[in-house]
This record gives structure tokens, sequence and C-alpha cells, in this order.
């Protein structure tokens, strides 16, 4: 026998259209990459707080005009913890040049009485005005992982405001008590 032909069905025109999902793909993909990479210059500024790459950590030249409370048992973004610890966001700061009273483990009435006065009137100090983050020469963190740096206004330290009050003590390198017995 003989060899068989095959011969194909020409399709109706009207029912082949060009596949239009791989170019909307392609649309869909390029929109969200643009937008993407776009809005990450324009928020770079309102969260300098990664320091992998693309953003930085507060540094001497960033002034911040932000309104504190305290911070609360919910995510820590802008808030204080006691009178020396806050959160810039998300990063915890140690104000460097300072101790105050503890808050949260005081050893006494008299410590926990001042280490609330000392909160508040952080949290007062803050909130009145822009204020810079600097970072301090001889280390970054300390053994918690908060930042240590200093906040000034107008060249001022707040620390050094807090001290003068009586509300903190120059940092010496080591906590002291707070309680007269102890």
């Amino acid at each position: 026998m003989g060899r068989s032909i095959r011969f194909e069905r020409k399709r109706d025109q009207k029912n082949k259209q060009p596949r239009k999902w791989p170019a909307t793909l392609a649309v869909a993909f390029t929109l969200i990459f643009y937008v993407s990479f776009s809005s990450i210059g324009k928020y770079a500024d309102t969260y300098p707080v990664l320091e992998s790459g693309l953003f930085k950590l507060p540094s001497s030249s960033d002034s911040y005009a932000i309104n504190f409370a305290m911070c609360g048992s919910g995510r820590r973004i802008n808030c204080v913890v006691d009178g020396d610890t806050f959160y810039l966001d998300g990063h915890s700061i140690r104000v460097a040049d300072i101790d105050t009273p503890e808050t949260h483990q005081a050893r006494c009435s008299y410590e926990a009485n001042l280490g609330s006065r000392a909160t508040r009137r952080f949290i007062e100090l803050l909130n009145a005005g822009p204020f810079i983050v600097k970072s301090i020469p001889y280390r970054d963190e300390d053994q918690y992982g908060r930042k240590l740096r200093t906040v000034h206004r107008n060249n001022r330290s707040l620390g050094a405001i807090l001290v003068a009050e009586g509300l903190a003590r120059v940092w010496e390198g080591h906590r002291r008590s707070w309680c007269m017995n102890s």
C-alpha cells in the first residue's frame, strides 16, 4: 500500500486570536518592579533604619521631629522605654552619655519614682522640637543590641539637661545603685 497523506484542517480565522497574557504579564511585572524601586528612594529618608545596603542608621546629619510617647506592649517604632532608652524608627537607642534610674526593675521606691520622672521629662525633651542623633566614637552597640547614641538640640545634649535637672547622672562606664541602702 501506499503512503497516507495527512491533511490539516484550516482553522477558522475568527477564532484564532493572538495570545495576550504574555504581554500583560510582562507589563504587570514591569509596573511592580518600577513601583517597588521608585518607592525605595521616596521613603529612604522616612525610614533610615536598615544598615545593610540601601538604608542607614541615624547619623549626625539626621534631624528628627517626631512625637514620642511611652512604649507599650505593641510594636515599638518611636517611643520611650525609660529615661535613657528610646526607639527611633524601630531601632532601640541607648542614650550613651547618661545613666537614669530604672523603671521596670527598680530596686527601691526612690529609684522607681526618680526613674518615672526622668522618663516623663525625656519624653518632653524629645517632643520639644527637632533633635539630632549622634554616634559615639568608641562603641556602636551595648550588650543588649541597643545603638549607643547621644541626642542633641541646639548643640546641647538632652542627656546633659537631664543631669542638670537631677534626673540622671553622667555615664561612667557602669551602673551604680540609685538606692541609698544598696
